[in-house]
Parts: C-alpha cells; sequence; structure tokens
C-alpha cells in the first residue's frame, strides 16, 4: 500500500476515534433539553450519559480480544455501523427508555472503536512510528473533547436536541468508506481463534458492576443494599475471572501481560489520569455553573482549554519522548495534572478567568504528557498484543473517571453539605443580631435562609438570587411600614438619615398646622352659624320694621283724621281713644315681648349678632395674616416657590390663562410680601399686603373686617333708637304721654286741638322717621345677606384648606415611612451581601478541599510514570524492545 493510501486510512481511523470521544461529552449539554422534551426529570435522563460511560467501561476489554481474533478491520468496520445506526435511532427516538437504549448500543460501537484505533495505527506506521501515531491520535481526541461542549450548545440553539446525535452519521459514513477502501486487515496472529465465554462473561459482569456501582452509588446510597451487592458481585466475578484466565490455555485477557512493569505501571498511571480529568473536566464545571453562575455554553469554552491544551501537549510530549524518554513525559505530565489541580484549589469568586484558563493550560500540558502511557504501555509487548493493550488501558482510564466521579463528587457533597449548614448557622446568627432591621423582616430572612439551606440536596447552586428574596419579603416590608416611621435606622447612609430627620419634622410640623387649621375651621363653622342667626334676626327685625312703618301711616292717618274731626267732639273724644290705644300698642314695641316678637327684639339681636360678626371677623382674618406668614416665612423652599410662581404667572400671562394669572398673581403678591427684608412680623406683613392693593386675600380680609365694624355699629346705633334715652322711643314716648294727656283732658276742647295738632305734626316726623328706619333696616338686611354669603365662602374655603392639610400631612408621613423603608432596605442589602460572601466563601472552600484532596492523590502518584518505561543507552536498544517483548510473553 502506497504512503498516500496509509495516510488517507489513518485519517478514516482518526476521525473514529474522533466520534467515541465526543460523544461522550457532546449530548451532556443537551440533558436539560431532552429533560424539557421528555417531560421528565433531570435524574432520569442522566442515564443517557451514564449508559454510555457503562457501555465503553465493560466492553472495551473484550472489543480488544474479539478483534485480535477475528481482524481489527472488520470489527472496525462493524463498530462503525453500530455507532452511526445507533446514534440515527437516537435522534429518531420517541421515547426516553427508546433514546437510552439506543445510546447503550452506541456506547458499546464506541467501545469497539476506541481501543482498536492505536493498533490500527500502528499496524500501518510500524511500532517505530509508535509516537507519531500517540501523538496524532492524541491531538485528535483533545479536539474531540474540546469541541464537544460548544459544538453541542450551538447546534441546541440554532436547531435542536437530535442534531447532536444526527451530527456523527456523516463523519461515521466518511470514516467507514475510508477505512473499507484503505486499511488493511490485521490480527494476533498468536492467539487461538476460539472464545473464551467464561472470560468475558466473568470480566463482563466485574466490569459493570464496579461501573455502575460507581456511577451511581451517589444516587442509590453508599451503604444501599444494591450498592453492597453491585461491589460484592464485582470482587467475586473479578476474583473468578483471574482464577479462569490463569487455568485456560488459551485465555481471554492473557494476565502474563502486566508482568511487564512497564504495562502495569502504564495501566496505572492512564486510570490516574481518567482519575485527575474529573477535577477540570467535572468538578470544575460544576463550580462555574453552580456558583459563579456560568451558563452551560460560557462554561464549556473555559473548559475547553484543556482539550485544546492537550491537543498541542500530545503531540509535543511525542516528541519529548524520543529525546528524553517516555519516563519522564508521563512523571512530568502527570505531576502537571496535579499541580493544575492543586492550583484549581485556590479558586474564588474574586478568580479571573485569566487565572482560571492559566491552571487549566497546566491541566491541559499535564494530560497531553501523560497521553505517552497509552505508548509506553505497549512499547514492550509484541506488536500482535497492541490491540489487548490498547483495550485494557483504555478501560483503565475509562474505570479511573468512574472512580473519580465517585469519589471526588461524593467528596464534593459532602464538603458542601456541611458547608452549608455553616452558612446557614452563621447567616441566622448575623440576620438575629442584625438589630437594625424590623423584626418581622428578620423573622423572614430567617425562614427563607431556613429553607433555602435544608434542602437535602447538597447542590451548591443558590436557589434563590438577591432580587428574588428582596421580592419575597417585599410583602412583609410593606405590611410593616408603620415602623419606619417611628425609629428608622440608616446603615452608612448619613444623607438619607438627615432627610429622614428633616422630613420627620415637617411631618410633625404638618400636623400642628392641621390642627390649627382644624381649630380655625371650627371657629369659622361657629362664625358661620352666628352669622345665619344675624342674618335670620335681621329679616325678622326688617319685618317688624316693615310692620311698625304701617303702623305708624295708620297712626298717621288716624291723626289726620282725629284733626279733621276735631271738631267734631264725640268724633273727636272716639279718635282720641283710638288714637290712645294705638299709642300703647306702639309703645309696647319698645320693650322685650312676652311671648311675642317686638320691635326692641329685633333691633336689640341685630345688634348682639353685628358684635359678634365684627369679633369673629377680627380674629379669623388676624389668625389667616398670622397663619400664611408664617407658614411662608418658616418654610425654606419659600424662595424657589416664589421663583415657581413668577414663572408660572409669566408661563399663564403668556398663555392668556385669565383662571390661572389671578390666582397666581395673589400667590405672587402674598409670598412677595413675606419674604420682603422689610417685612419682620404678622403686623408688617398684613400693612404691606394692603399697600399692595386689594388684589389679595389679606386686603380682602381687612375690607371684611371693616365691613363688619360698620354693621356693628350701625346696628348700635339702631338699638340705641329703641333704647331710653333714644329719640324714637323718646317721640312714641311723649306720643303716649300726650295722648294719656289729650284723652284725660278731652273736655278741654280747644287745648286738645292744640294737642291734636301738635300730635299730628309728630306722627309726621315719626312717619318720616319710620321710612327712613325701614330703608336703613333693608341696607342693613342686604348687606347681611353679602355677609352671610361671604361666610358661606370662607367656610368653604376653609375646609378645603383643611382637606389640603390633611394631604400634606399625610403625604409627608408616607414620604417619612419610603425614607425608612429605604434605610431598611440597606441594613438588608448589607446581610444580602454578608450572607452571598460567607456562601461564597464556604461553597468555594468545599471546592477547594475536594482539589487538594484529588491533587495530592494525582502528584504522589506521578512516581508511576517513571516505571512506564526503562532506561536505554542508544537508539539500537530501542529498536530491540520488539524482540525483548517477545521474551517476555
Amino acid at each position: 500500500m502506497n504512503k498516500k493510501a496509509k495516510y488517507i486510512g489513518f485519517i478514516g481511523i482518526l476521525i473514529s476515534a474522533f466520534l467515541g470521544v465526543i460523544d461522550s461529552t457532546i449530548v451532556n449539554i443537551a440533558l436539560p433539553d431532552i429533560t424539557n422534551y421528555f417531560n421528565v426529570s433531570l435524574k432520569d435522563t442522566s442515564w443517557i450519559s451514564t449508559i454510555y460511560a457503562l457501555a465503553l467501561a465493560v466492553f472495551m476489554i473484550t472489543a480488544s480480544k474479539i478483534a485480535d481474533q477475528f481482524g481489527r478491520k472488520k470489527l472496525m468496520i462493524i463498530g462503525l455501523i453500530i455507532f452511526g445506526v445507533s446514534s440515527a435511532l437516537c435522534g429518531f427516538s420517541s421515547s426516553l427508555l427508546f433514546l437510552i437504549v439506543m445510546r447503550f448500543i452506541q456506547g458499546i460501537g464506541g467501545a469497539i472503536i476506541t481501543p482498536i484505533v492505536l493498533p490500527m495505527g500502528i499496524e500501518i506506521f510500524g511500532k517505530e512510528k509508535m509516537q507519531i501515531v500517540v501523538g496524532a491520535s492524541g491531538a485528535v481526541v483533545g479536539l474531540a473533547a474540546a469541541s464537544g461542549p460548544p459544538v453541542g450548545g450551538i447546534l441546541i440553539k440554532y436547531i435542536n436536541w437530535q442534531s447532536v446525535f444526527f451530527v456523527n452519521v456523516p463523519l461515521t459514513i466518511i470514516s467507514l468508506v475510508m477505512i473499507l477502501l484503505f486499511v488493511e486487515e490485521s490480527y494476533d496472529n498468536t492467539v487461538s481463534k476460539s472464545i473464551d465465554w467464561l472470560g468475558m462473561i466473568t470480566l463482563t459482569i466485574s466490569l459493570f458492576c464496579l461501573t455502575f456501582a460507581l456511577l451511581k452509588g451517589k444516587d442509590y446510597g453508599w451503604t444501599s443494599t444494591t450498592i453492597i451487592v453491585l461491589f460484592t458481585t464485582f470482587v467475586v466475578s473479578l476474583i473468578a475471572f483471574i482464577i479462569i484466565e490463569l487455568k485456560l490455555s488459551e485465555p481471554m485477557v492473557e494476565l502474563k501481560l502486566f508482568k511487564e512493569p512497564t504495562f502495569t505501571a502504564s495501566n496505572i498511571c492512564y486510570l490516574i489520569t481518567g482519575f485527575g480529568l474529573m477535577c477540570p473536566l467535572l468538578i470544575l464545571n460544576y463550580y462555574l455553573q453552580n456558583v459563579l453562575n456560568y451558563d452551560t455554553l460560557e462554561a464549556a469554552f473555559i473548559m475547553m482549554t484543556v482539550s485544546l491544551t492537550a491537543m498541542v501537549a500530545t503531540p509535543t510530549g511525542s516528541i519529548l519522548s524520543k529525546k528524553i524518554g517516555t519516563r519522564i513525559v508521563n512523571f512530568i505530565g502527570i505531576l502537571m495534572l496535579g499541580i493544575g489541580t492543586f492550583r484549581l484549589s485556590y479558586l474564588s469568586v474574586n478568580t479571573t478567568k485569566g487565572t482560571m484558563i492559566f491552571d487549566l493550560i497546566i491541566c491541559g500540558i499535564g494530560l497531553g504528557f501523560s497521553v505517552q502511557a497509552l505508548s509506553s504501555s505497549v512499547k514492550y509487548i509484541p506488536k500482535e498484543k497492541s490491540g489487548m493493550g490498547s483495550g485494557i488501558i483504555n478501560a483503565a482510564r475509562q474505570i479511573g473517571s468512574c472512580i473519580g466521579i465517585a469519589i471526588l463528587v461524593s467528596m464534593l457533597n459532602g464538603n458542601v453539605s456541611s458547608a452549608k449548614d455553616d452558612i446557614k448557622k452563621d447567616a441566622i446568627s448575623y440576620i438575629n443580631n442584625k438589630h437594625e432591621i424590623i423584626y418581622p423582616v428578620r423573622k423572614k430572612l430567617v425562614k427563607i435562609i431556613n429553607d433555602e439551606f435544608n434542602d437535602s440536596d447538597s447542590n451548591s447552586k443558590s436557589n434563590m438570587s438577591q432580587a428574588s428574596i428582596q421580592k419575597s419579603i417585599q410583602s412583609t416590608i410593606l405590611k410593616n411600614s408603620d415602623l419606619f416611621s417611628k425609629d428608622a435606622t440608616f446603615v452608612n447612609n448619613d444623607t438619607l438619615k438627615k432627610l429622614y430627620d428633616a422630613t420627620s419634622k415637617l411631618r410633625d410640623a404638618n400636623g400642628k398646622i392641621y390642627n390649627g387649621e382644624e381649630n380655625l375651621n371650627n371657629g369659622i363653622s361657629s362664625l358661620k352659624g352666628g352669622m345665619d342667626s344675624i342674618y335670620s334676626g335681621g329679616n325678622s327685625l326688617n319685618s317688624g320694621i316693615g310692620t311698625f312703618n304701617t303702623g305708624i301711616n295708620k297712626v298717621a292717618e288716624g291723626s289726620q283724621k282725629l284733626k279733621d274731626a276735631s271738631d267734631n267732639l264725640p268724633n273727636l273724644v272716639n279718635g282720641i281713644s283710638e288714637l290712645d290705644a294705638g299709642a300703647k300698642k306702639l309703645l309696647m314695641q319698645f320693650s322685650p315681648g312676652n311671648g311675642s316678637v317686638t320691635l326692641y327684639d329685633g333691633a336689640s339681636g341685630i345688634n348682639n349678632g353685628a358684635q359678634k360678626l365684627s369679633s369673629g371677623v377680627n380674629s379669623y382674618v388676624t389668625a389667616v395674616n398670622n397663619m400664611m406668614y408664617l407658614m411662608i416665612k418658616n418654610n425654606p423652599d419659600s424662595n424657589k416657590m416664589l421663583e415657581i410662581y413668577e414663572n408660572n404667572l409669566n408661563t399663564a400671562k403668556a398663555q392668556n390663562d385669565n383662571s390661572k394669572i389671578a390666582m397666581l398673581s395673589s400667590l405672587v403678591t402674598v409670598y412677595s410680601a413675606a419674604l420682603d427684608p422689610k417685612v419682620t412680623n404678622e403686623s408688617d406683613f398684613e400693612n404691606k399686603l394692603n399697600s399692595m392693593g386689594t388684589q389679595n386675600i389679606v386686603a380682602s380680609g381687612t375690607a371684611v373686617k371693616s365691613g363688619a365694624s360698620g354693621v356693628a355699629v350701625a346696628s348700635s346705633k339702631v338699638l340705641s333708637q329703641f333704647q331710653d334715652g333714644g329719640n324714637f322711643k323718646s317721640g312714641v314716648i311723649q306720643i303716649s304721654s300726650g295722648l294719656d294727656k289729650v284723652s284725660a283732658g278731652s273736655q278741654g276742647l280747644l287745648k286738645l286741638q292744640t294737642g291734636i295738632g301738635n300730635m299730628n305734626d309728630v306722627v309726621s316726623k315719626l312717619k318720616n322717621g319710620s321710612s327712613k328706619l325701614y330703608d336703613g333696616s333693608n341696607k342693613v338686611t342686604a348687606g347681611m345677606k353679602v355677609a352671610k354669603d361671604g361666610t358661606e365662602k370662607l367656610k368653604d374655603g376653609s375646609d378645603k384648606l383643611v382637606d389640603a392639610s390633611l394631604k400634606v400631612k399625610d403625604g409627608t408621613q408616607k414620604i417619612v415611612e419610603s425614607e425608612g423603608m429605604a434605610g431598611q432596605k440597606g441594613a438588608l442589602q448589607e446581610v444580602l451581601n454578608k450572607v452571598k460572601d460567607d456562601k461564597n466563601e464556604k461553597i468555594s472552600e468545599a471546592f477547594n478541599k475536594t482539589f487538594s484532596f484529588a491533587s495530592i492523590i494525582i502528584m504522589l502518584s506521578s512516581v508511576l510514570g517513571l516505571l512506564t518505561d526503562k532506561k536505554v543507552n542508544n537508539k539500537n536498544d530501542i529498536k530491540s524492545n520488539d524482540n525483548l517483548s517477545q521474551k517476555v510473553i
């Protein structure tokens, strides 16, 4: 076969090696999507990965033996067909059970492919080119391991989870065609064609029980009956296998191979390599996703550093092996893998990606160098036995990985569980001692911590973020918001504390203002009631004066008639009698009524109401002026408010908004007067506003005071006319007295006639006075109507002022509560940060302990690398190794 055909055939073999490895990593990233697709638990879908690893470990040695016996090319073709068909069927799976079964069959195909790669490569190029074969296959394996997670992630993101299985099919076909056309058949001509069925069965049972127990010990429990039975069966079947193999002349596994120290040491070293790889590829993956919360694809790109480095380190190690010997390269490789793992034991949440990648590069170099154990394992055994040797060492690595999963994951779970207990204990203690946080919130936090860390699963991933925790206790904070207005605390936020204190004082001041305005409103209500009474009395007085005026008119008419009839004595005497009776009734209107309302009662009621009105208006106007002055003067933001009102006034004027211009002009006038440097007290404030015109509330109040005072003076004058000494009452008394005398001296007709004439003059004057009095009473009634309407508007404005003040009071209360809540959230954030930092530190420490343990095991085992090769003096000794291996067997 020409050189070109050999290279094409070797490329086909490398593609098969790529397929066997990539499916160990590409499928894991698809498990969450498969879980959702079949609507099952992640524990169920984990069998998809477990069953593949189980098949690889169990059938590798058996496949190697059968390949040596019946032809490696034939078995490689069978393995590729099994692998390709089962891959396609995995993609077409309609149930999880069918997918797991197909995955197991795919694992059998992988178990056939993987161990045959090395002996077929050696058969193509010869044992003298073994380092080249190992370097090339190691680089391809590294590429497969590195590309699995990111390629799987991209396929799932842009196609679906089935594509991670379908991608194997075209590669399988290409590899199959290349091997069929360009690879020659090879055998181990030293072995019999007979099959060691007992050995195969006992070895299969032994490997199955060991691998299954290691992979599922955590799920079933290491002390469970199932796991104990599996380990027991493993020991019994392994002993039976060894006994059978020692007695048979043509055993399945030639145990004499282990007499070669380099073969045994290489297998142990490769087992340690499989064990150690679980740190950067599995344990670190947990740390990246569960502690640092990286997504799967991001974590995959970081971890692929190991495989990419191994791609370069593997051929480099092969070159170094030719110069310094495989034993030194294997020793350095395992030691560097241990060093890289040890460096991972210093991880924390603050570790940079660059540092992690550097550590993984060290691990990758160690992996690439330690892969040389593949070549050292078959270096001193016959070429024909390289297939069996490759199967055993690949199985050793697979078993080492299973041991790593079992020991390291169990140890990590124990460390994480212990760390979670410490985190919970410290967090609860810290929360209970954080008295800045109100008790209901502390109680809720403790419950959340208990729920978070009482989970029996030792998974290090937190179920709740800080945002979700804050959201879960938001209702507790709102239900207890009243506690924040009494004695709120603030952590490292003096500005918020000062704002809280200032707002609390403003709230208290608004409370006092509200109470004052309520008292003032009550006074205005009383004033309105008095004004209503005055108005009612005024109407009664006006009605009485009207009646009185009518009576006077009648008296005048009677007086005139009496005068006209004075010539007729009988008629005159009768008229005098009637006139005297009318005068007596009229005189009764100038005294308090007894069961009936008199003119005196109406005038007295008007006077009392007018006096109260004047006093109440004076008090109210003074109180309003003082309150407005103090509110503006004591408000630190008054200048800003004046500036805002002036700007709004200018805007209203520009927009010709007359409804706003009047209101804003009044506000600007009031604020300008209060903020005038020359105004130092309430009196100055009132005088200033009075001097600025009538278009403001203070000038209007002054006008109301003046009007009320005028009403009081007028009512006093009206009342004086009805009191003793009043001209009006005096006149009526005189009339009554005159009529008495007329009546008594009716015999003196001349005097009577004269008296009647005088009386008629007085009555005429009284009539004129009564008319004027009636006109004045109408005007007083109209004025009282205006005053009544004014007090109603005043009451309405006062009600609105009290309502606005209540809203301001409630608003400042809510602001105080909100500021208190803000302080509470600050203290809460400090607690959450403390718990988060403590969690990160302790969980990282749990991972670090696991990395430290693994690194010690790996570095202590590195000395075995020195036993994987023999010291040689020259190249001729190396060439004679093949003959030497024949003697060993």
